[in-house]
């Protein structure tokens, strides 16, 4: 038995739910039911008892792994016979490309406050609030523009390629965050600070983890 949703991100509530149950190779399934997150039990009143719309001939299963930059052969294992009145000859494979996409593409990964240096001046930092979401570090003036979607003061974009490294010391005896990528054919370098090196440790190892995830889902960006 297998359930699937059909989940509505704009609001993350409300979940239109289906069925798909396997009896040998047939397959079933029933109509959609709407639920929410105050519901403990999904009830599917579909009685089944009339003939499967779906028949299963074969299948494959694929995983993580198997994300690819490129069509891959998969074999298939036969779930009929050449008996079976739905019978159809099958070559015993499938080729396909498999896509992943993180969540972390769109749903934010970490978000705080952040200290950023403008321009090349030791002495010159911005506070910001920031945001890692997608293919973006999004810093704004301040968390109340965040909530009210004002444009950010600064977009930081990151790519499956983009560096991330943490510096040892600098001259204010505290630990930078360097963001080496590149944006419109140029190569570009931000460099950035947490109130703590607890919170900017913290950062760092966030955004190695989401250059990671781009880099493995094979997000061509």
């Amino acid at each position: 038995m297998h359930y699937w949703s059909e989940v509505n991100r704009q609001s993350s509530i409300a979940a239109a739910v289906f069925c798909l149950l396997q009896c040998g190779t047939e397959i079933h399934d029933t109509d959609l039911v709407m639920v929410d997150r105050t519901l403990t039990d999904i009830c599917f009143e579909d009685t089944i008892i009339l003939g499967p719309k779906y028949n299963l001939l074969a299948h494959t299963t694929l995983r993580i792994e198997h994300v690819q930059g490129s069509f891959k052969t998969h074999d298939l294992l036969l779930e009929a016979t050449e008996d079976s009145p739905f019978w159809l000859p099958l070559y015993g494979n499938m080729c396909c490309r498999l896509v992943a996409q993180p969540l972390c593409m769109i749903e934010p990964v970490i978000s705080g406050q952040l200290k950023v240096m403008l321009g090349e001046d030791l002495n010159c930092w911005q506070n910001v609030y920031g945001v890692l979401k997608g293919q973006s570090l999004l810093c704004y003036q301040c968390q109340e523009e965040l909530e009210s979607e004002d444009e950010p003061l600064l977009v930081i974009h990151l790519k499956k390629d983009t560096l991330v490294c943490l510096s040892e010391t600098d001259p204010v005896r505290c630990q930078s965050l360097y963001i080496s990528t590149r944006h419109q054919g140029q190569d570009v370098t931000y460099t950035l600070t947490a109130h703590t090196p607890e919170d900017t440790q913290r950062w760092t190892v966030a955004l190695w983890q989401h250059v990671y995830n781009m880099s493995e889902a094979w997000m061509y960006i």
